[in-house]
Formats: C-alpha cells, structure tokens, sequence
C-alpha cells in the first residue's frame, strides 16, 4: 500500500540552466538551457518526449485562447454599452452551440 510522496511521484532528470548574472539571453533561451540538460540528465532523446509536449502546448493553448475570449468579452461588457444588448440577440459568438 503507497504511503506519503515517494510512491506516487517520478524524477525522471534534473536540469538548471548556467547561474550568474545573464542579461543577454531571454527566459526562454535559459528554459530551453534547462530542458536540454534535463534531456541528458534523464537519458532519454527528445523525440521520444515529443507526443507529450505537443499534447501538453495544445491543452495551454486551447486555456490561453479561452482566458483571452473571456477577458474580451468582460472588456467589452464593460466599455461598449450596446454589447450586451448583441450578447442578447447573439447567442454563439466564438463556437456555434457551444459558446
């Protein structure tokens, strides 16, 4: 029987990327630093994690597009007055019969 965090938990690698002071180079550059060492660090080749990493960006994507279309539609309720006498008539308005 699992009992506490190490029966449910899996640390395949660790990676970090370079310390000190980097201002030349973006977070995305140091994330990309960390995952490449993290890729060695595990022993694993970055084609046998790409399914993964496709399903985990779709599902950030479809929650990016979904905050944004939410946030615009509070900004519009908020500052066109005639928008929520169009949310009456048009129910729909991103995906027909869902939203």
């Amino acid at each position: 029987m699992a009992s506490g965090i190490k029966d449910k938990v899996v640390i395949l690698g660790m990676g970090c990327s370079r310390f000190g002071e980097r201002w030349d180079v973006g977070s995305d550059q140091l994330m990309l630093e960390a995952f490449r060492e993290w890729l060695i660090d595990a022993g694993i080749e970055r084609h046998q994690i790409g399914a993964v990493v496709g399903l985990l960006m779709s599902v950030l994507m479809i929650f990016a597009i979904a905050w944004r279309a939410l946030d615009e539609e509070r900004f519009l309720h908020k500052n066109l007055p005639s928008y929520a006498e169009y949310c009456q008539r048009v129910r729909y308005r991103l995906v027909p019969f869902v939203w």
